[in-house]
């Protein structure tokens, strides 16, 4: 397995909005950042470096991880992210396209969505949005 990349571009600003590299195993992630590099932890992205990988650098930024058994839906993902059909990877799973406002059927960057984290209590709950047309949405749980 090769890495497969889709782009997106923003709808309203023509900006990046997303860009998503589905990884084979042992594949770098591309938002990792250099070993000794500023803010970059010892072995960090090794925990699940021999699974396949879901690198998602846009409104949210996130790796979703393929363990045994849970692979059913790449041959999907992959023939998606090939097409750029951000309905169709959103509708696999909403978290894999967090750029995607499925109301309005358009992607926004991360500067035309706005964006708000909530905890419950004092932990992490989830990240949630709003599009530049109203539109709200869970982008991460």
């Amino acid at each position: 397995m090769e890495p497969v990349t889709a782009r997106f571009l923003c709808d309203r600003c023509g900006e990046p909005a997303c860009t998503l590299t589905l990884l084979p195993p042992f594949a770098p992630d591309p938002q990792e950042p250099p070993s000794g590099a500023s803010g970059s932890l010892p072995d960090a992205g090794r925990a699940f470096e021999d699974a396949v990988r879901l690198s998602i650098d846009g409104p949210v930024n996130t790796t979703h991880t393929f363990l045994p058994g849970m692979t059913a839906g790449l041959p999907v993902l992959d023939a998606a992210m090939r097409a750029s059909d951000a309905r169709a990877i959103h509708d696999l799973d909403r978290e894999y396209a967090p750029f995607w406002c499925a109301s309005c059927s358009k992607s926004y960057c991360r500067a035309c969505w706005v964006v708000w984290v909530e905890y419950d209590e004092s932990f992490y709950d989830c990240t949630r949005s709003r599009c530049p047309t109203g539109h709200e949405r869970v982008m991460d749980d």
